[in-house]
């Protein structure tokens, strides 16, 4: 497991150093809250196939009321139409597929961080990177 402060790098160590070794990897990030802020994961733990690729994976536990005002400020993103939902355990999931393009991953990430959580241009990240190992 590594730590990492910015979400950038976090995304670039697993493509070139787990993804490039054919492993699979979960990317927590969380704000400076503790909560979850959404992962990054292989494409192929949501999607199947490809395990080089990165996809952006959001839970929305909407037993929680501010995981329910959180759901309705994502699906009023612009970006939103770029994710296909997921259910996870019946919780309502979405996710969006980037292949390796880090710029454009960390672009729409920070689209639906702002609308999400208002502040999260100026939210300190940890982004905790797990080795799922070999896909």
């Amino acid at each position: 497991m590594k730590t990492y402060s910015n979400l950038s790098d976090a995304l670039r160590y697993v493509l070139e150093e787990l993804s490039s070794r054919g492993h699979k990897y979960i990317v927590d990030v969380r704000g400076p809250d503790g909560m979850s802020a959404g992962q990054f994961v292989a494409e192929c733990m949501v999607y199947g196939g490809n395990c080089t690729a990165l996809a952006l994976f959001l839970a929305f536990d909407t037993t929680c009321e501010s995981k329910s005002v959180e759901l309705e400020r994502f699906q009023a993103c612009q970006v939103f139409p770029l994710f296909e939902y997921k259910p996870w355990q019946d919780i309502p999931c979405y996710a969006s597929r980037f292949g390796l393009d880090v710029s454009n991953a960390l672009r729409v990430y920070w689209q639906v961080a702002s609308r999400i959580y208002y502040n999260a241009d100026s939210m300190v990240l940890e982004c905790t990177v797990h080795d799922e190992g070999p896909a």
